[in-house]
């Protein structure tokens, strides 16, 4: 038995990823959405899914911190879907078990922030920035 055994890479650190992409591949296998379901495909929808979840957490995050909580609660997960515009559009029929119903005139009356999801407002996502030094300074040899 030799000691020089090499540690497998995953396709997620690969890709920079959290979320696992072989999971994601085999979901996507069962589901039958294609005859033939491409790594690249794979890691993409990964990549979309972890960054949703990471714009729907800060979003939930700021809802949370508004009302001086510290944790997260659905309902603080329905406000953060439902005040973002981007979000609203996306999840329009998005329910968030055991959460209260919270219509959105109320969601809007108490806005005083502005849509902070999209291309212009990456600037103050230190995370996602991180990810992308952290992939420009992959190369052949790392």
């Amino acid at each position: 038995m030799s000691s020089s055994r090499r540690s497998r890479t995953t396709k997620s650190e690969m890709a920079g990823l959290r979320f696992p992409v072989s999971r994601v591949r085999a979901m996507l296998q069962a589901q039958e959405v294609a005859p033939k379901i491409y790594n690249t495909a794979a890691v993409y929808m990964t990549a979309v899914l972890e960054y949703f979840t990471a714009e729907i957490l800060e979003l939930s995050m700021r809802s949370a911190q508004a009302e001086d909580k510290t944790r997260i609660q659905p309902r603080h997960l329905n406000i953060a879907i439902k005040k973002d515009k981007d979000m609203r559009q996306k999840f329009v029929t998005a329910a968030v078990p055991i959460s209260p119903y919270i219509p959105l005139e109320e969601i809007m009356e108490n806005t005083d922030e502005p849509s902070t999801s999209g291309p212009r407002a990456s600037s103050n996502r230190p995370y996602l920035e991180k990810k992308l030094i952290v992939r420009r300074n992959r190369g052949p040899g790392n």
